[in-house]
């Protein structure tokens, strides 16, 4: 139902409805490394995000059936890229292959550097690089909940992170100042 632009979702049974919520929301791109048995992979995360800030912890959600959630769950340990707006073609093959079906590494488009505190590489040239150790994980309908605690990172301040929204990727546009408003309470 519509009224006035605003879209009314009352029954999420709808695949269209639920996917309409989906692509109002916008994420940051991040690029999930693991490794299992020598075999390393890379995925597309849009739901990647840091969820402390002493000690930092990191959440990533991801589907039961992905590579990405057996190499985890075996290892105990991940590396997440946030991606830059320069690596929409990295989160675009990383998202669009399975590690069952296809080595994505191989295609030798990843910059990756070696993990200092996991196995797994981590992507280079992104906004945040962080080698975590999972230190939670849930089920869920689905998909695993990891929650990685940080065991090493490194940032970078002279890039633009790569956004997510409707299908389409973005970059940061123009800053719009905080308010300069005191409210008494």
């Amino acid at each position: 139902m519509k009224e006035n632009n605003v879209h009314i979702v009352e029954s999420f049974e709808d695949k269209d409805q639920r996917k309409a919520l989906w692509h109002n929301t916008i994420t940051a791109v991040g690029l999930v490394t693991s490794q299992l048995n020598g075999k390393e992979n890379v995925m597309a995360c849009e739901w990647a995000i840091q969820i402390s800030f002493n000690p930092p912890m990191y959440l990533l959600v991801i589907g039961k059936s992905k590579a990405t959630a057996e190499f985890i769950i075996k290892t105990g340990e991940f590396g997440l890229t946030f991606a830059s707006d320069e690596q929409a073609t990295l989160s675009h093959v990383s998202g669009s292959y399975s590690a069952y079906d296809h080595d994505k590494i191989a295609t030798n488009i990843f910059p990756l550097q070696e993990g200092k505190t996991i196995r797994a590489p981590i992507v280079k040239d992104g906004m945040l690089a962080v080698e975590c150790k999972v230190v939670e994980m849930m089920d869920l309908e689905g998909r695993y909940i990891l929650i990685g605690k940080a065991t090493y990172a490194e940032y970078r301040d002279d890039k633009k992170p790569l956004l997510y929204h409707r299908g389409k990727y973005f970059s940061i546009g123009v800053q719009i100042p905080k308010p300069d408003i005191k409210i008494d309470f």
